[in-house]
């Protein structure tokens, strides 16, 4: 029997890949307490320049991974809008009054 697609296919996405994103988080992590190495951005002013600066991230860690494993995080959080609030109207007392 074919398996049910889920009405939520980016939080699906999300939780696949979400092991793999909280290890690949916390080796970054570990890099930058115990190594000193971290990550940085070239500053956009001094992209073409010869001897760019580097700045800090602008985008969190775990935005840039969920993007790398092809989630859409702004698309998982309306689907876990959806879900909650499919829930609420499921548990809900019905009109009739019920309790």
């Amino acid at each position: 029997m074919p398996k049910t697609p889920s009405p939520y296919p980016e939080l699906v996405k999300l939780q696949t890949a979400a092991e793999k994103i909280r290890a690949y988080s916390e080796f970054i992590e570990w890099l930058g307490f115990e190594k000193d190495i971290l990550l940085r951005q070239v500053c956009p002013s001094t992209a073409d320049d010869a001897y760019p600066e580097y700045g800090s991230l602008d985008t969190p860690i775990q935005d840039l991974l969920a993007e790398y494993f092809g989630v859409d995080l702004k698309k998982a959080e309306q689907e876990r809008r959806q879900m909650l609030a499919s829930l609420r109207e499921d548990n809900s007392p019905s009109e009739t009054g019920e309790q």
